[in-house]
């Protein structure tokens, strides 16, 4: 009867010595969960800012190009109209001088 007592209360206490040890192993579980969870949570929220402000720098890129390209069309387009001024204006010179030259031989024709 003792022996069976003995074994009786070594049972209880390996039981609560095992239950005692689950809960302190659960426990950890949880703690090291809990902290993988807070630094997921901390990656992902750094990772929605780097990407923000990757999305961010991006739109400010296409907008730069957008006006590069409205400014490089421009230029084309004045120096277009530039160019076209001046063959206007050395056509119209062109033509004066030639009005001139025939005005002075007709003069110097009339003088003789």
């Amino acid at each position: 009867i003792w022996r069976r007592a003995e074994e009786s209360n070594f049972r209880a206490y390996l039981a609560e010595e095992e239950a005692a040890m689950r809960e302190r192993v659960e426990e950890e579980y949880r703690q090291r969960e809990a902290a993988r969870l807070d630094e997921f949570q901390r990656t992902h929220s750094e990772l929605r800012g780097v990407e923000a402000k990757a999305r961010q720098k991006l739109h400010e890129l296409q907008a730069r190009e957008a006006a590069l390209v409205a400014e490089e069309t421009r230029i084309a387009a004045n120096a277009e109209d530039s160019t076209q001024r001046a063959e206007v204006a050395v056509q119209e010179s062109a033509k004066t001088l030639c009005q001139r030259v025939a005005n002075a031989q007709q003069d110097l024709d009339f003088a003789r």
